[in-house]
């Protein structure tokens, strides 16, 4: 996300979320309507604090504020309505700055 804050290259259009949702071969991204979810608790529980919607190459994102708090807890959904949740909180949404592929695995739905 380093270009889409102030001072990035893309700097008009700035990202508070954002990364890029894969298939279950973890290598091709996800462009069959998938949705990732940010909850107040683990596995989907608490309250939902935003929905995002999967774009047609897979990648999400916002520039709507977000407050992180203690941590929230990330779903991703595929277009079936099959949820996969993140082990571990997060107070980043910078989700490919982990999520990299190398180390900790792309972000991804069956």
């Amino acid at each position: 996300m380093n270009c889409h804050v102030p001072g990035g290259q893309a700097a008009e259009y700035p990202f508070t979320i954002a990364g890029t949702l894969y298939g279950s071969d973890k290598t091709t991204p996800y462009t069959q309507n998938g949705v990732i979810e940010l909850y107040t608790g683990a596995n989907g529980t608490g309250q939902r604090v935003i929905r995002l919607e999967v774009d047609a190459y897979g990648n999400f994102y916002t520039g709507q504020q977000i407050d992180f708090g203690n941590g929230l807890w990330p779903t991703a959904i595929n277009n079936q309505g099959i949820r996969k949740h993140m082990g571990q909180s997060t107070t980043s949404g910078a989700c490919n700055s982990c999520h990299n592929g190398s180390g900790i695995p792309h972000i991804w739905v069956l």
